[in-house]
């Protein structure tokens, strides 16, 4: 299922498994009259550096997206270069190149799952702080309301003396400067 290659030290092919007909469209006698620049194509640039390496004795392993020359999804593909090495000189490589797509598609979607948890939680925990911003509010807006309407029933009564008005002027304000306070909290914590 993998490609398999030799390439020597001047980039020429001398061995080519069947999955490179599969792969590249070429068949893998017709692999050595081509070079490497050739069968790779526009992946010879990215590909270079790391084809250099080799040749200096260097393993190399990366991964690479693979263009669709149709215009598809890309493909994935993992290659390892191993240098062959003879009297310590480098003769040439192995290219051992596998198709990772499905592997980065499970692992994209992996990432977007968690995205989407993580959109999730932050949205439960804005819910529980709302709710636990409603209750904190809720009390003193309460007490506000209450010494509010209370005091307004009183004056229309006419049974309501300045200093119970004015404890429950206090009462009230006391309530509102807590609900302020909340209020200028969450404006901290939502910077």
């Amino acid at each position: 299922p993998a490609t398999l290659a030799y390439w020597d030290r001047n980039q020429a092919c001398r061995y080519a498994n069947r999955a490179y007909e599969r792969g590249g469209g070429v068949r893998p006698e017709a692999v050595g009259a081509r070079s490497m620049l050739e069968l790779l194509g526009s992946l010879y640039p990215l590909n270079l550096p790391h084809i250099e390496r080799a040749l200096r004795g260097e393993e190399q392993e990366f991964e690479r997206e693979i263009p669709d020359p149709v215009g598809g999804p890309p493909r994935y593909s993992q290659a390892h270069y191993i240098s062959h090495v003879v009297g310590g000189e480098v003769q040439g490589f192995c290219v051992l190149v596998a198709d990772i797509t499905r592997r980065k598609r499970a692992e994209e979607a992996l990432q977007s799952a968690q995205r989407e948890l993580g959109a999730r939680e932050r949205l439960a925990a804005m819910a529980t702080l709302a709710t636990g911003i409603a209750h904190e509010i809720n009390n003193p807006l309460a007490a506000v309301l209450g010494n509010v309407e209370l005091a307004l029933g009183m004056l229309g009564e006419g049974s309501l003396d300045l200093t119970e008005l004015e404890d429950m002027l206090r009462d009230a304000r006391a309530a509102a400067d807590r609900i302020r306070e909340i209020v200028r909290r969450m404006k901290l914590l939502a910077r």
